[in-house]
């Protein structure tokens, strides 16, 4: 039986590169565990939708870790406007704007 799945993502050759691995654990009868990484294998296709059993396929908590990792690496969605901390600042900022202009 395979359990929880781990997901780590590492900045490599001096942070042109991200390296990904995902390692599960498995249970053996004996009662030993052993790990599982996972790999990539690249197939040859003139297919435009891509066959199920050629895709991997994770939990959303997987995934979750999954982009935790990468944002642990400095990657940011594209679309991204900022983080929540900066976020949170902004708010903060207009909050006291709000109460000097409205208390004059």
């Amino acid at each position: 039986m395979i359990s929880d799945l781990s997901i780590w993502a590492e900045l490599v050759d001096f942070g042109r590169r991200l390296r990904v691995a995902m390692v599960s654990l498995e249970q053996l009868p004996n009662g030993d565990t052993r790990r599982l990484y996972g790999s990539v294998t690249w197939k040859e296709s003139t297919d435009i939708i891509l066959p199920d059993e050629s895709c991997y396929s994770m939990s959303m908590t997987e995934a979750q870790r999954l982009i935790d990792r990468l944002w642990d690496c400095g990657l940011r969605p594209t679309q991204g406007a900022g983080s929540a901390g900066q976020l949170s600042a902004t708010q903060y900022h207009l909050e006291d704007m709000r109460k000097i202009a409205f208390n004059k």
